[in-house]
């Protein structure tokens, strides 16, 4: 399984890498204008769901999935692997936007709470980890055909409800959760360890049902 990791690492750079450096710029470039840096954190953290969409896209165009599913290798430690690499790559992804605006913060001299929005980041790797998750038991039922599709609703659904919460209050900034209640954070906790959870095991039934075609 750590191989598979690595393997996952690997690839998603090297067919990647561009947007990975243009995310970077993207992130250095409109820190210096935007005065929500939350919004920042938001897209990075959906940009990583993407990148480990397309490049589930790409092995599977490739024929890689096939080779994959030749090697001496069980059907819970390709898909769970996969999981791992998601949550680890989002939680990579926020580690690294905390580090460039903090750096590109103090290059230009930019006042941010770099707690707060290091909070922003962490808590949107993990939206975009319940996310992918979400996407998971889709992908391995009925394929990646509908991944371009998915990565234009993960960047315009979240948007959206954004905007939507905040029509009354047109100053209110999407990392500013000091109105929400102990009660609703563990709630929302609590919800997404157990849509994680479910998706994991949904996944790995379907996967075993329709790549290695054994009989539930």
């Amino acid at each position: 399984m750590k191989g598979l990791i690595i393997k996952n690492a690997m690839s998603l750079y090297r067919q990647n890498e561009m947007l990975i450096i243009m995310l970077l710029l993207f992130n250095t470039v409109f820190i210096t204008i935007l005065p929500d840096f939350s919004f920042m954190a938001a897209i990075t953290m959906l940009f990583s769901t993407i990148l480990v969409q397309n490049q589930m896209s790409d092995e599977n165009k490739s024929g890689y999935s096939e080779y994959e599913r030749s090697l001496p290798l069980t059907y819970k430690h390709i898909v769970i692997s996969r999981y791992i690499f998601g949550f680890g790559f989002s939680l990579t992804a926020a580690a690294v936007s905390v580090t460039v605006e903090s750096f590109i913060s103090f290059i230009f001299d930019i006042e941010l709470g770099i707690l707060s929005f290091a909070a922003s980041s962490f808590l949107y790797s993990g939206v975009a980890f319940v996310i992918l998750c979400l996407l998971l038991p889709v992908y391995y039922a009925i394929g990646t055909k509908p991944v371009p599709i998915l990565n234009v609703l993960i960047i315009l659904i979240p948007t959206v409800i954004n905007y939507i919460a905040n029509l009354n209050d047109r100053s209110a900034l999407m990392g500013d959760f000091s109105n929400l209640s102990a009660l609703v954070i563990v709630v929302v906790c609590v919800s997404a360890a157990v849509v994680n959870t479910g998706s994991v095991l949904l996944s790995l039934r379907i996967y075993r049902q329709v790549y290695f075609n054994q009989q539930l």
